[in-house]
């Protein structure tokens, strides 16, 4: 995997931000410097990359919201793109108790990738020709597979206890959480049935059998619309609060 590190405490203005970007992950001449490009850009990425940024707190210090639209758009990148993963390294005056929930999340996301990893790695190593040594040792990997499960579940029981004790405006997270997977189900489900039911096609001959719509397809797009900017609004909510809620 490659480590590429993002000194933040030398970046001052959006432009740097973008200009130390660019060399740094080698993005095209195309790029438009800004942070909908930069999602494209890293949605590309095939190659195991590490971004890791340095002095996270001086970022968000010289550009504000922007810094912290940055960093979730960044999480969300991760959590989107296998391939992709960001870290932030505290500086030494910050106790390592201040991780954010955003930054546990994606622990917790690198955990699972790699726990799958070495259930591939032991069962290619189940086996091995008598009398010739496995290409890596079960053993170890067993050590490293407990090592990465006792992780998860500490990690996991943290989360989850923040997400029931935190509350914006008198809802917990976890039911914020709950509720956007909810609005996710209805919206593919919604969005499939009017696909569905927008396919009536138009009649050759007269004879022909007329295929219509049981359903008022535009109403049904407009209640999409709706849903979609409230699934939108809510996941922002909750992205904020990921980084700005400590563990």
């Amino acid at each position: 995997m490659r480590k590429l590190t993002l000194d933040c405490s030398q970046i001052g203005t959006k432009a740097g931000l973008h200009l130390q970007l660019t060399e740094l992950l080698d993005l095209p001449e195309y790029y438009g410097n800004n942070l909908d490009a930069l999602a494209d850009c890293l949605s590309e990425i095939h190659q195991d990359t590490c971004l890791v940024l340095e002095h996270p707190e001086a970022l968000q210090e010289s550009l504000g919201d922007y810094a912290d639209r940055l960093f979730r758009l960044l999480e969300h990148c991760a959590s989107e793109n296998p391939f992709f993963h960001v870290e932030l390294s505290l500086t030494a005056e910050q106790p390592a108790a201040s991780i954010k929930l955003a930054e546990a999340l994606q622990e917790r996301a690198d955990l699972n990738r790699s726990i799958q990893q070495l259930e591939s790695r032991l069962a290619a190593n189940a086996i091995a020709q008598e009398g010739e040594a496995p290409a890596e040792d079960p053993r170890e990997l067993l050590e490293q597979l407990d090592r990465s499960i006792d992780r998860l579940e500490e990690l996991t029981a943290a989360i989850n206890h923040r997400n029931s004790v935190t509350v914006h405006e008198g809802e917990t997270l976890t039911r914020m959480i709950a509720r956007r997977d909810a609005l996710t189900l209805r919206l593919r489900i919604l969005r499939d049935f009017a696909d569905h039911a927008s396919q009536t096609g138009r009649r050759a001959r007269a004879s022909e059998i007329r295929i219509v719509s049981t359903v008022n397809v535009k109403a049904l797009q407009k209640e999409l619309d709706t849903l979609s900017r409230e699934l939108r609004l809510l996941d922002n909510t909750i992205q904020s609060l990921n980084w700005s809620t400590d563990l």
